[in-house]
């Protein structure tokens, strides 16, 4: 998992609650191995810093396609991160959907609870 330093916190206090703390990883600082097995949680401070950890999926909710282009291009030119799986949503008509669609992604609404909103999953 990527995400801010203090989400990053509260993701690991969620799922080591759930889970266990054996069970989680945060990484603070790049001498941090990645741990196979176990849920990794990087503040995004380290993402440039850490290579060759694959992701198994990739999640973004109204979130990455809110972010800034320079964001966007990373991910993608980081090939989300070497993940085989995405689950993207975002705003029907967004721009970032032309990437959605590149990298393999089908479109599906989300529900009528939500009609301009959509998942983009692959």
């Amino acid at each position: 998992m990527i995400d801010t330093p203090t989400f990053s916190a509260v993701q690991w206090l969620y799922l080591a609650s759930v889970l266990g703390e054996e069970k989680v990883v945060v990484h603070s600082s790049e001498s941090t191995p990645i741990a196979e097995g176990r849920i990794n949680i990087l503040p995004v401070g380290l993402v440039d810093k850490l290579s060759g950890f694959p992701a198994d999926l990739f999640i973004s909710t109204w979130a990455l396609n809110e972010s800034t282009e320079e964001a966007q291009r990373h991910v993608v030119d980081r090939r989300w991160f070497g993940a085989g799986r995405l689950l993207l949503a975002m705003h029907k008509g967004d721009p970032f959907e032309k990437q959605a669609v590149a990298a393999g992604c089908r479109e599906v609404p989300v529900g009528d609870f939500m009609p301009p909103q959509r998942y983009f999953i692959r």
